[in-house]
């Protein structure tokens, strides 16, 4: 399938493993140049690797999507070696099974910073006139809902912050 990704520059967080590193080869298949960034430095090295199979550039910079000085350390490092950042995708991630209401304060905190202050830092980190940013407001944001919903269930930490962006990436204030 042609979707015309070829010769775009696509930046996924957390795209060592998993739903990211997946995410990464699919773009790899269409031929869109790579940036992905995640904490394992190995796990990272190892799926560059595997994703210049497909015959595109792959920068592999290992960062925590909690600390701003490393996203903004990823966007600086796209943008010298790619020269732009077409697409964003903000996977990283982390959500927790157990009672909400239990949930320790720094532990949602955690959630926030990972889940929704990570995704927002790193649009507003991209030039103004990057096509990533450009055309954040316009995109549509898909929640997943990994565990169900419900204070119970777990998986509500994720699924409230993700929420939250995409109310305000559509204009919408978010608060209590």
């Amino acid at each position: 399938m042609d979707l015309g990704l070829t010769g775009k520059v696509a930046l996924v967080t957390g795209a060592s493993k998993g739903i990211g590193k997946a995410i990464a080869e699919e773009f790899a298949k269409e031929g869109a140049h790579l940036s992905i960034c995640a904490r394992g430095q190995a796990d990272l090295a190892t799926a560059a690797e595997e994703l210049r199979r497909y015959g595109v550039a792959v920068i592999a910079t290992p960062a925590d999507v909690t600390k701003p000085d490393d996203i903004q350390r990823v966007i600086d490092v796209t943008i010298k070696q790619c020269g732009r950042i077409d697409i964003l995708v903000n996977n990283a991630g982390s959500a927790w099974l157990g009672h909400s209401i239990d949930t320790p304060d720094a532990q949602w905190q955690y959630a926030w910073d990972v889940n929704l202050q990570s995704a927002v830092v790193h649009a507003r980190g991209c030039p103004r006139d990057a096509p990533a940013r450009r055309r954040a407001y316009y995109q549509r944001v898909y929640v997943r809902c990994p565990h169900g919903v419900g204070l119970r269930h777990g998986g509500l930490q994720r699924d409230q912050s993700r929420a939250a962006l995409v109310l305000a990436l559509h204009g919408h204030g978010v608060g209590s």
